[in-house]
C-alpha cells in the first residue's frame, strides 16, 4: 500500500468516525424532541381533561388548588416549549454539521476509489509492459 493510499485510508477512518458521531448527535436530539413533544401533549391532555370536569364538584378546586395546578401546568408548558425551541435550534446546527461530515466522508470515499482505480490501471500497464 502506498503512502497516499495509507493516508487516504486513515483519513477515511477519521471522516467515517466524525460522520457517525454527527449521526449519533442528531439521533439523540431527535429522541429528545420526541420526548419533549410527548410531555407537551400530556400536559395539553391533562388541561383538557381538567377543563371538562365540573368546577364545584371537588373541594380542592373550590379552595383554589385548581388555579395553582393550572399555573404549574402553564409554567411547565412554557419551560418545555423553551427546551423544545433550544432543541430545534441545536438540530439545525447538528444538521449543518451532519451535512458537512457526510460530504467529507463521501469525498474521501471518492478519492479512495479513484486512487484504487489508478493503482489497478498502473498494475495492468506494468503487467502488459512486462509481458504478463
Amino acid at each position: 500500500m502506498s503512502n497516499k493510499a495509507r493516508d487516504l485510508a486513515s483519513l477515511a477512518g477519521l471522516t467515517a468516525a466524525a460522520y457517525t458521531a454527527a449521526q449519533a448527535r442528531m439521533g439523540a436530539l431527535k429522541r429528545k424532541e420526541t420526548e419533549l413533544r410527548e410531555k407537551l401533549d400530556a400536559l395539553a391532555a391533562s388541561r383538557q381533561h381538567d377543563a371538562g370536569e365540573a368546577v364545584f364538584s371537588d373541594p380542592a378546586r373550590r379552595a383554589g388548588a385548581d388555579l395553582l395546578w393550572q399555573r404549574w401546568v402553564d409554567t411547565r408548558r412554557s419551560a418545555l416549549n423553551k427546551e423544545l425551541v433550544n432543541n430545534l435550534v441545536a438540530q439545525t446546527r447538528a444538521k449543518t454539521l451532519l451535512t458537512k461530515e457526510f460530504g467529507r466522508h463521501e469525498a474521501i470515499k471518492g478519492l479512495r476509489e479513484q486512487a484504487s482505480e489508478k493503482a489497478r490501471a498502473e498494475q495492468l500497464r506494468r503487467a502488459e509492459r512486462n509481458g504478463f
